[in-house]
């Protein structure tokens, strides 16, 4: 899934389709006049995450590639973006949580499928860096 990110985080190598489908997951849980902190939270990451992926926070869908999943699903090449470098641990699990509960709600589709395997690496990698 690509090597951790500099702070001890999850994969920092994700394919740019992968980062596109944190974004939809955060979208999912908030917007951009939300109220709670938690959601203030989610769009300030979604915001990171699309800068990161030099993409239009609100067009990012027009990017998603619908036929991606885990059986499409390939490293990421060397000059991938990299939006992981500027998130912190209570982004990686908010962005573990996100992923989670985008999974459970997309199960049957592809992107739901892949949502589940990020958010799987995310918490491999919390549990690794844990025991050390």
């Amino acid at each position: 899934m690509g090597s951790t990110g500099g702070r001890g985080g999850p994969p920092s190598q994700w394919h740019r389709q992968d980062w596109l489908v944190c974004i939809e997951t955060l979208v999912t849980l908030t917007d951009p006049e939300a109220a709670t902190p938690k959601q203030r939270h989610a769009w300030c990451l979604l915001e990171t995450i699309a800068a990161g992926c030099n993409v239009d926070p609100t067009a990012y869908i027009l990017e998603i590639d619908d036929s991606w999943g885990p059986e499409t699903a390939v490293e990421a090449p060397t000059d991938a973006p990299q939006p992981s470098a500027s998130l912190d641990a209570d982004d990686w699990k908010l962005l573990e949580t996100a992923l989670q509960s985008f999974a459970e709600d997309r199960q049957h589709t592809k992107r739901g499928q892949r949502a589940c395997q990020l958010a799987a690496a995310i918490a491999d990698s919390a549990h690794l860096t844990a025991d050390h």
